[in-house]
């Protein structure tokens, strides 16, 4: 998923949806550090 905290909540609950899944895991290929974890921490925020 690619976007907002919004867009990343909307894709978890249509990928959800479709698999019914208990679990995600996530991978986030952003070499750099502080990047990547910006992308975990909107990743986090959605699914709050």
């Amino acid at each position: 998923m690619i976007g907002s905290p919004d867009s990343a909540r909307a894709g978890f609950a249509a990928l959800h949806g479709a698999t019914q899944a208990d679990e995600f895991i996530l991978v986030c290929d952003i070499f750099d550090p502080v990047l990547r974890l910006r992308s975990l921490d909107i990743a986090a925020g959605a699914v709050k």
